[in-house]
């Protein structure tokens, strides 16, 4: 990991914590403001992670938030963050996003792609209702960047999507770089293309466990159109017969959602090159669940994956409306990361 800060002291905080054996919460924030005010608050959040009983990624941001929520509107401050816990044995990382940069996870064994995970709450000192959080399957070697704000905003962008975008490609461009020098590649970048002097943070991970659970992981490619639906279900149904499902009632609702799901990135995505598009599929089995994920480059999305979907009326569908409260159906969570063209990602 890199820090500077701009002056002695600084808003911005990074925290990391092995809680008990095989867990690890890490915590990156960013106080509005530069002074001793924003260095104070920064300190007061982490007193509370330490002091509260409840050690559970919700029980931890509740308490954070119920404490730092009066202060900082005091100050009529606001405070972006990212917190997440990594639980090595499982394989799983359980984040909560409060406005901060989106936590960039890179799949060594899926052509490095890159995706680009966010939550879906606002900066802590806006009220807000309860804490919600998004849970994610880390692989052995995959790797994972966390970021202060400073970093993008010395990215010479025009928006932050196109500086998070440009820091995904240094990624892919750099698949073997220790992730030190990664940290110490991307401060450089950050403060050569503006000059621009602020507080950065940069933190670099590869997950490698000394145990790596049995590879029950499958990858697969797919052409960009209707005609690779019974290609898709065909190896789907495959996999399901290697792990004994296929003649599930839980098999049948699988291949449902994951037709409504593809056939949705091809009549929805528009391509954004005349270059042939594909879609690219992880499928994995582990510890009683199982996660399937869609990774493709085109037209972002114009969903809102954070409402609820309720089951349409048919006088008021504008095309059927029934494909995505199927999908809201018939799996436990569903994340859409589709804000950027370059990386786009489904995960189920």
């Amino acid at each position: 990991h890199e820090i500077r800060s701009l002056y002695e002291v600084s808003g911005d905080v990074l925290d990391v914590t092995v809680r008990v054996e095989g867990c690890i919460d890490i915590l990156l924030g960013d106080v509005m403001g530069k002074d001793m005010a924003a260095a104070l608050l920064s300190a007061g959040m982490k007193s509370v992670l330490a002091t509260t009983p409840d050690k559970s990624v919700k029980g931890l941001m509740n308490a954070v938030l119920a404490r730092m929520t009066p202060m900082l509107q005091s100050a009529d401050s606001f405070l972006t963050c990212i917190f997440f816990f990594l639980y090595t044995q499982a394989g799983t990382l359980e984040m909560v996003d409060l406005g901060a940069p989106p936590l960039l996870i890179q799949r060594s064994e899926l052509n490095n792609t890159v995706i680009q995970a966010h939550g879906q709450m606002m900066p802590m000192g806006i009220e807000q209702g309860p804490v919600t959080s998004v849970v994610l399957p880390i692989y052995p070697g995959d790797r994972i960047l966390l970021m202060s704000d400073g970093i993008l905003d010395g990215m010479a962008q025009s928006n932050t999507r196109m500086a998070v975008d440009q820091i995904a490609q240094e990624l892919i461009a750099t698949p073997a770089l220790q992730e030190a020098q990664l940290c110490k590649r991307l401060m450089q970048i950050s403060e050569d293309a503006t000059g621009h002097a602020d507080d950065r943070i940069c933190m670099a991970l590869r997950f490698a466990p000394t145990e790596p659970a049995l590879p029950h992981r499958w990858t697969s490619q797919f052409a960009d159109n209707l005609q690779e639906l019974a290609a898709m279900r065909a190896w789907l149904t495959e996999l399901f017969g290697h792990m004994n499902l296929s003649a599930s009632d839980w098999a049948a609702g699988v291949l449902l959602g994951c037709t409504e799901i593809f056939s949705n990135i091809v009549k929805h995505g528009e391509q954004i090159s005349n270059a042939p598009a594909h879609i690219f599929m992880l499928v994995h089995f582990g510890h009683g669940s199982c996660s399937i994920e869609w990774h493709f480059k085109m037209r972002p999305f114009n969903f809102d994956p954070y409402k609820p979907v309720q089951l349409p009326s048919p006088e008021s569908m504008s095309e059927s409306g029934y494909g995505m409260f199927l999908v809201s159906q018939l799996f436990e969570q569903v994340h859409y990361f589709t804000h950027s063209p370059e990386h786009q990602s489904i995960m189920a």
